[in-house]
């Protein structure tokens, strides 16, 4: 019985270990949440942002953030953000127009962000995490393999 009872503290003092970076700052409340979430500003002259979807990466260590805002800003309207959940540090990873479709992880922890690029259009683009990548500083026609995109295109019906 005393076996019993120690094994399950340490599991318990370890599950407690591991969410503790990541309930400290609210992410749990807000893992995989479907529908937007107002984020409150303390600076009310920046544009609202939505909270529209949070995941962990496959290793553990990365929080990633979707937020869309207002299309005043064009270039920034949906961003990604990624925080390290054991050193606090955030940066935004991706910011595109209204035409930024999704992300997700891949497996290798990095981010993966699909992107319609017109009728028939789909372009998508793995970025590292400690890169960042912004549709403002992307001419239309540099979506292109040459600069990381995998374009792909539907047959019409």
């Amino acid at each position: 019985m005393k076996i019993a009872f120690m094994m399950f503290a340490v599991v318990v003092l370890y599950i407690v270990m591991e969410i503790t970076p990541i309930k400290k700052h609210g992410f749990i409340a807000n893992l995989s949440t479907k529908q937007p979430t107002e984020v409150h500003q303390k600076n009310t002259s920046l544009p609202r942002l939505l909270q529209w979807d949070s995941g962990i990466s496959p290793d553990g260590r990365y929080l990633a953030t979707s937020y869309t805002g207002d299309y005043k800003d064009r270039f920034h309207y949906y961003q990604v953000f990624i925080t390290d959940v054991y050193t606090d540090t955030m940066h935004r990873i991706f910011s595109g127009d209204f035409r930024t479709l999704s992300w997700e992880w891949t497996p290798d922890n990095r981010i993966k962000i699909s992107y319609n690029c017109g009728t028939g259009c789909l372009a998508t683009k793995i970025i590292d995490i400690n890169k960042s990548v912004s549709m403002a500083n992307l001419q239309y026609d540099e979506i292109n393999e040459k600069n990381g995109w995998q374009v792909t295109f539907t047959k019409s019906f």
